[in-house]
């Protein structure tokens, strides 16, 4: 089967942009994680044991940061997907902008709805506990620190080629 010209035009823009997404979601995962250290401390240890008796049915703290980091990169791929159909030539603004309201999106879809439900406990049971507050707020800066990473990506990568698409 021939690919036309149009599916040509989305793998050629899509596949960089996924793996400029893999990489700023490390980077945005890394960050959130610090948020939550920062503000949690030790009990930060419980909460990766949450992430991983959710994900692979074991409490070990290890497995539940691998398991994070994994969900940043997948995140970030559907970010970085989306974002370059929808919005291609982003400004480091509009791209901070962007970035907070994904971070809250998965506060919402990920956090609130899926991780709830995978541990048991009813959605939005727990939204308004003071870790649910420091798990929106690192949310948010997954959110923007990701889609900075990506834009500096896409940019750098722009520079290297010789392209110039902003101003």
């Amino acid at each position: 089967m021939a690919v036309s010209r149009s599916q040509k035009s989305v793998l050629t823009t899509s596949l960089p942009y996924a793996a400029y997404g893999a990489l700023a979601g490390i980077v945005g995962g890394i960050a959130i994680f610090l948020v939550w250290w920062l503000a949690a401390g030790s009990a930060i240890v419980q909460a990766l044991g949450g992430i991983a008796q959710a994900t692979t049915r074991t409490t070990n703290p290890v497995v539940g940061f691998v398991a994070h980091m994994v969900i940043s990169i997948i995140i970030g791929v559907i970010y970085a997907v989306v974002v370059s159909m929808l919005v291609p030539n982003q400004r480091y603004g509009n791209a901070a902008l962007l970035g907070l309201l994904n971070g809250l999106i998965w506060w919402i879809v990920g956090a609130q709805i899926i991780f709830s439900i995978l541990v048991g406990v009813a959605p939005f049971a727990q939204a308004f506990t003071p870790f649910a507050l420091v798990d929106l707020v690192g949310h948010f800066v997954y959110g923007a620190v990701t889609a900075l990473v990506l834009v500096w990506l896409v940019r750098r990568n722009l520079q290297i080629k010789g392209e110039q698409r902003f101003n």
